[in-house]
């Protein structure tokens, strides 16, 4: 199963308060990444990032953590019971990819999911 994560990249403060977001980002950087079997394949696209997640047991019930300039972000939750395991993969991704971001200093800290979608 293949599951399409649609993001933006954004720079957090230390409380996880959203500075800025952009559309352009770095990523390269968090291509490539796997978390507890599931991998994650990141493309720029035009008005963001578009995030693949490819492995059995995925679910497009979660919740995004995309909040505004201003907000704080979230975690990803889920909408139904099929999303819990789902979640918790890409909280982890998250968590994972914003160390990746802020070492590689491009300017950002936080990956925010507007959305999610199953495709084939």
């Amino acid at each position: 199963m293949r599951l399409k994560l649609d993001c933006v990249f954004a720079k957090a403060d230390q409380y996880g308060t959203i500075k800025s977001a952009s559309v352009d980002g770095p990523a390269h950087v968090i291509d490539g990444m796997e978390v507890a079997g599931f991998s994650f394949h990141a493309i720029q696209k035009d008005g963001g990032v578009q995030v693949f997640v490819d492995g059995d047991g995925l679910s497009d019930k979660i919740t995004p953590n995309a909040g505004k300039v201003g907000e704080a972000v979230f975690q990803i939750g889920f909408k139904k019971e099929p999303g819990r395991r789902t979640a918790g993969v890409i909280n982890t991704f998250l968590r994972r990819a914003a160390k990746a971001l802020e070492k590689s200093k491009a300017g950002c800290n936080v990956l925010l999911v507007r959305g999610a979608e199953v495709v084939e």
